[in-house]
């Protein structure tokens, strides 16, 4: 192999790397942060199918910011399903993840995911 053919393997090989390098980087920059395990235990229990949890998780994710945070609120809405008073009035609402989505799924058997914002 000559010189300029040697260098042109290194440029690809370097070129390849880069582009591995910068897919890696994207793809972790996008990523959500793991659910806590009591939002996922909490989720997987009301939530029975596996096309219903994964909506409810982008739900939880999206409505609290990626934090997952039981005490998450944005006015009224508060929870990992960011609940307005109306619905926790009706659907019952509490501290723990599995509260609150025992309450969000009874809601969710009633309206589907229409109340939810970032269900749509």
């Amino acid at each position: 192999m000559t010189g300029r053919e040697q260098r042109h393997v290194v440029g690809f090989i370097v070129l390849v790397l880069i582009i591995a390098a910068c897919l890696l980087w994207v793809n972790k920059a996008g990523a959500r942060p793991p659910v806590p395990p009591r939002v996922f235990v909490a989720v997987r229990t009301y939530w029975p199918t596996r096309a219903e949890r994964v909506k409810a998780f982008d739900v939880v994710a999206c409505e609290t910011g990626n934090r997952y945070n039981t005490t998450a609120r944005n006015g009224q809405f508060m929870g990992l399903f960011q609940m307005g008073a109306w619905a926790r009035s009706h659907y019952g609402h509490g501290t723990t993840a599995d509260a609150q989505a025992r309450a969000a799924h009874a809601y969710f058997l009633d309206a589907g995911w229409s109340p939810w914002t970032c269900a749509r």
